[in-house]
């Protein structure tokens, strides 16, 4: 159907931006399909193209480096273009508050909240009684600047070793140390 509006008019970019939502939906829907994103990624940049103050160009762009290409400073970027020409853009609010709130990067409060999120969750969980076992140096860091960082169980800095130790590895460091005392 967008084909064919794009079809009768090469230029109209809301059929491009339609076009190109659909395939990041398709995308997503079939295990992030890959033989989606070229086509999503040409129409979202062809609406911009033929109307580059049209908020819902930039919205698809957006979406198309968030979850096609997880560039998540150039689709806040583009999302933020959207809201400034268009405040109340529900969309552009809306992949606005998915890309922030998704977990990681909490060194940037725009990425902190679902990091932080968890964070509490686990500490509240800890405090229920749960045993919370915090493997990881950026783990811990982000526990730490959430000001959790003493409300869980234990915490390590080891990373992948701490989750080999967990499932009963053998660990090569403290295997070495053992022979050495033996």
């Amino acid at each position: 159907m967008f084909n064919n509006a794009i079809a009768l008019e090469e230029s109209y970019a809301e059929a491009h931006v339609s076009l190109s939502h659909m395939l990041m939906h398709l995308y997503w829907s079939h295990g992030r399909n890959r033989e989606f994103l070229p086509g999503a990624r040409k129409a979202a940049f062809r609406a911009l193209e033929v109307a580059p103050d049209l908020p819902e160009a930039h919205v698809a762009v957006g979406r198309y480096y968030y979850q096609g290409c997880y560039d998540y400073e150039k689709a806040l970027d583009e999302f933020a273009i959207a809201r400034k020409s268009y405040p109340n853009h529900i969309s552009a609010i809306r992949w606005t508050a998915y890309c922030q709130k998704r977990m990681g990067m909490f060194e940037d409060a725009r990425f902190a909240a679902g990091t932080f999120a968890v964070a509490k969750a686990v500490a509240e969980a800890t405090r229920s009684g749960a045993t919370s076992i915090i493997g990881g140096g950026d783990s811990v860091k982000a526990l730490n600047k959430s000001g959790l960082g003493e409300q869980v169980t234990f915490a390590s800095t080891g990373g992948g070793a701490s989750l080999e130790f967990l499932e009963g590895q053998e660990l090569p460091g403290v295997a070495a140390l053992t022979d050495k005392q033996a």
